[in-house]
């Protein structure tokens, strides 16, 4: 309990710093949810099955959260600015810690606009507890959002994973509907030959659904994961 009250009052914290510079500190949303995670190919004698709660909130630039439990724990803060054609420059910072991933992570991205097609960038750097290779990873990604609706899009993301045995992963996505009410459905193939799918929705405030992912933030596990909960506007 001393760990993750210190989580949570370090990710607050910043986030309040951040958000002390800007005019508009007023908070945007609540976010929270449940996470079922399932590893379908644990070995004999491995734990299997893990609960986690996340708590998140937003300002209109900046966002902080904190899961508690026994996979992901940890605290998540990130920001972003925006130029004067509608594109994002932004900065995460996630510490994991306490349960079964244990990483520092750094994200640098960019989102930029062009008409109907958002063009997205970014390099992640790893710093693992327990290493299987080098003690830092690089982690790039690129993609593309296509606007096809107001709020209905299709997007294709490639992210390369620098382990010899991962590979890239290519997330084909397809979301329908509107800011409050849709449903999103994707397919990720890897070049090893796995491949990962989710389906995910939000009707008002509630949202939930089931993915699959071969691996997760350098881990080797076969992780399904089913998540409920809410996200209220402020």
């Amino acid at each position: 309990m001393a760990r993750a009250a210190r989580q949570v009052t370090a990710a607050f914290g910043v986030a309040a710093i951040l958000c002390s510079g800007t005019s508009a500190r007023a908070l945007q949303s609540l976010n929270i949810h449940q996470d079922i995670i399932q590893d379908a190919a644990s070995p004999p004698g491995r734990h299997d099955r893990w609960l986690d709660s996340t708590f998140l909130v937003a300002w209109p630039q900046v966002h902080a959260s904190v899961t508690l439990g026994s996979f992901d724990a940890g605290a998540e803060i990130g920001g972003f600015r925006r130029d004067r054609r509608g594109s994002n420059y932004g900065l995460l910072l996630r510490r994991r810690h306490g349960g079964f991933v244990e990483n520092t992570s750094l994200e640098v991205d960019t989102q930029q606009k062009l008409s109907r097609a958002v063009v997205s960038g970014a390099m992640r750097l790893f710093w693992p507890d327990h290493p299987e290779g080098d003690n830092l990873s690089w982690v790039p990604s690129a993609g593309i959002d296509f606007y096809y609706q107001a709020e209905s899009f299709a997007t294709v993301r490639v992210t390369r994973d620098p382990r010899p045995w991962a590979g890239t992963t290519f997330r084909l996505a397809n979301r329908v509907g509107t800011a409050r009410r849709y449903c999103d459905i994707s397919v990720s193939p890897r070049t090893d030959g796995a491949v990962g799918f989710g389906l995910y929705g939000r009707f008002e405030w509630f949202m939930g659904g089931f993915g699959r992912e071969t691996d997760y933030d350098f881990t080797s596990i076969d992780r399904q994961t089913f998540f409920f909960g809410f996200q209220y506007e402020m």
